[in-house]
């Protein structure tokens, strides 16, 4: 949509969970929203994971996304429950004063998790925040003409980029354990080759990476 009101810069996301008071420049003529952002987005909150849910299924195959889609069965599709459940808990922390390291870490984790072991690149693990800015944006486009309600709207985009921050940390390290196990698999993978040609003579039952099997 085309925006009446011109945004100004979002700020650099410093430090974590540090928000900047007021991110909009109001003048005499501006009014403060009946209903701020906060209060509409608990309103339509539903709507909004919908979206965002719905936003990160289209990153799959289109094969997948139908599967994604169709079956609720948290058995036979894990990753859509999990992105499901991630995404709600996620959402509900955003809509709190600040941001729980405690409530938000355990969802994030999960989403990101599953994209890293998927091989999704690192702008496409971390990108499913900014697909929430894109979903929340699109619930209150017709309200940007209003400069207190676009404040309010960059102070929550505020949280998204310090969230996508943590994301990125996430991935780092989940990539770092996936590499890891790869490089373990193949290490036993080639232990057991020459074990089964009688290459390795008076082989114990320790694992190739042990002191005595370096």
């Amino acid at each position: 949509p085309r925006y009446r009101w011109s945004l100004p810069p979002v700020q650099g996301p410093g430090p974590l969970y540090t928000l900047p008071a007021f991110a909009g420049t109001m003048t005499d003529g501006d009014v403060m929203p009946d209903v701020g952002l906060y209060e509409e987005l608990r309103e339509y909150r539903g709507e909004v994971i919908k979206q965002w849910v719905e936003g990160i299924f289209k990153t799959y195959p289109l094969d997948t996304v139908g599967f994604l889609r169709k079956k609720d069965d948290p058995f036979q599709n894990p990753v859509a429950d999990r992105t499901k459940k991630a995404c709600s808990a996620i959402v509900d922390a955003l809509l709190k004063d600040g941001l729980d390291n405690e409530a938000i870490a355990s969802p994030l984790d999960d989403i990101i998790r599953i994209r890293t072991v998927q091989d999704f690149s690192p702008a496409h693990a971390v990108g499913v925040i900014y697909l929430l800015k894109s979903a929340v944006r699109d619930l209150v486009s017709e309200r940007l003409d209003n400069a207190a309600f676009c404040g309010e709207l960059l102070q929550f985009e505020s949280k998204l980029d310090s969230l996508a921050l943590v994301a990125f940390d996430i991935y780092v390290k989940c990539n770092n354990v996936v590499y890891e196990n790869r490089i373990q698999e193949i290490k036993r993978g080639q232990h057991m080759l020459l074990k089964r040609a009688n290459m390795i003579c008076n082989v114990s039952a320790e694992e190739p990476d042990t002191p005595n099997n370096p």
